[in-house]
């Protein structure tokens, strides 16, 4: 029989949007991440024992190719930063520093064995075990992740996107560079792998697309040689998708690019790519879990206090009042689990996706598709 989708279901009403403008653009932070923790506790003399207490074969493990305890790097990360970065005062390091700072201090208020503790811990020592470009990609999104509350609901809207948009380009690598993006240091240069040829995309679209970490991907050391690459994978793909097949070991270096227009070509094709790949019925569904969670611990994206306020200065008439639950609605509701609050939770948002999708195109984020 043919599948009737409830028209009130994220899976009907994400086949009629688009993803708008405001869903793109730069990242901006309110805060100052260098400010913010000229405040903050010493507390590099507790890196090792955050880290061993939450994720305990942290204890054994190496990086920087088994010379060095990912415990010790921790800490001098907490220190210095990332030494292939430059010195302490280098632009990619007076972020990575006090963005570092803070998940430090943020983890040591954390019961030790806190899920979100553990994770993050497990998270930092595996990237030690990486290049150093996948180390300050991971303490941005951690500090991202912590700090994304403080916004106002536009840029949090945007942050929500950025995992999604991260796991698209990793797609588009793998679609382009595969297999060689994934060999190791002894079987291609460090341009054709992934960490490094991410930064090159991200140098080139990272603002454009939303991404969080450009200043970190334009410190990357081997930049100009991932751009090469991308550049003659590009120019070649309408014939050879897929075509840096890993036995083409040449190293094209800044010299293989085009010239300002043809890059300027290259990056529109990459972002009407990478923007065909977003799913706006996973973004809602994301959304949906996000805010209707009734968890009283729920970690969120969205910080639910600041939606009533947004809706109030945004929307018009008695709109503020229908992003709490209400009986008379109950069919908006239908497709969703839960589909009503708890009595913990009656007098926080409770957002059907009509609601959602409603807030989302007068914030820009949405847009209805054209028939």
């Amino acid at each position: 029989g043919v599948d009737i989708l409830d028209p009130n279901s994220i899976k009907y009403i994400g086949k009629l949007y688009s993803f708008g403008a405001n869903a793109f653009g730069p990242l901006h932070r309110s805060n100052d991440n260098a400010d913010a923790t000229t405040q903050l506790a010493d507390l590099s003399h507790l890196v090792k024992d955050i880290v061993e207490a939450s994720f305990s074969a942290a204890r054994k493990m190496r990086g920087e190719r088994g010379r060095k305890y990912v415990t010790k790097m921790l800490t001098d990360i907490y220190h210095r930063g990332l030494f292939m970065h430059g010195g302490a005062n280098s632009s990619v390091n007076r972020t990575i520093i006090p963005s570092f700072r803070h998940i430090i201090s943020e983890l040591n208020k954390l019961d030790s064995q806190h899920k979100k503790r553990v994770s993050m811990v497990k998270d930092l020592a595996e990237a030690c075990q990486d290049c150093q470009q996948v180390q300050a990609r991971v303490i941005l999104r951690l500090y991202g992740d912590l700090t994304s509350q403080n916004e106002t609901l536009g840029s949090q809207l945007k942050y929500s996107l950025v995992r999604i948009k991260e796991a698209a380009l990793q797609i588009l690598i793998t679609k382009y560079h595969s297999p060689s993006c994934d060999y190791d240091h002894t079987q291609v240069g460090p341009e054709y792998q992934r960490a490094h040829l991410f930064s090159g995309y991200m140098a080139l679209i990272g603002n454009e697309y939303g991404l969080d970490g450009v200043t970190a991907a334009n410190g990357d050391r081997f930049l100009d040689g991932c751009l090469g690459v991308i550049w003659n994978v590009h120019n070649l793909s309408n014939n050879n998708v897929g075509g840096n097949s890993g036995t083409n070991r040449f190293r094209f270096g800044k010299f293989g690019r085009g010239g300002s227009g043809d890059d300027q070509k290259l990056k529109d094709s990459l972002m009407v790519e990478l923007t065909d790949n977003l799913c706006v019925k996973e973004w809602l569904s994301g959304l949906i879990g996000d805010i209707n969670n009734q968890s009283l611990e729920a970690d969120r994206m969205i910080d639910r206090s600041c939606i009533f306020a947004w809706a109030s200065a945004n929307m018009q008439g008695d709109f503020k009042h229908r992003i709490f639950y209400d009986d008379a609605r109950s069919i908006e509701y239908s497709d969703l689990d839960p589909k009503q609050p708890t009595n913990d939770n009656q007098f926080e948002p409770f957002l059907s996706p009509i609601v959602l999708v409603e807030m989302l195109i007068k914030a820009g984020m949405l847009t209805p598709k054209s028939c």
